[in-house]
């Protein structure tokens, strides 16, 4: 899945970087990668309302955000890391 994300972020960061004006398009991309949509996607995909035993949506988004770090890193690479107790779902 990251990989296809971050195929499409590519073309994306380009036209993005160049209308808003942002110097640096990894910025770009680390807010794209914390948007609330990409957030959601995460939650539906690995079932998290239920993992983080949430009723609400935005609760479930909350835990996901202190639970995960992305940073741009100097070299130009983005790191995404996400705490899981669940070794089968931290593999993926």
């Amino acid at each position: 899945m990251l990989n296809q994300l971050g195929g499409a972020l590519g073309g994306l960061g380009g036209l993005a970087s160049g209308a808003l004006g942002v110097r640096n398009p990894n910025d770009l991309y680390v807010g794209m990668l914390k948007s609330r949509t990409v957030a959601d996607n995460l939650i539906a995909r690995f079932d998290l309302d239920k993992v983080y035993q949430e009723e609400f949506r935005s609760n479930t988004r909350k835990v996901l955000e202190r639970n995960a770090t992305i940073a741009a890193g100097k070299e130009g690479i983005i790191a995404i890391e996400v705490d899981d107790k669940d070794p089968k779902r931290a593999a993926i």
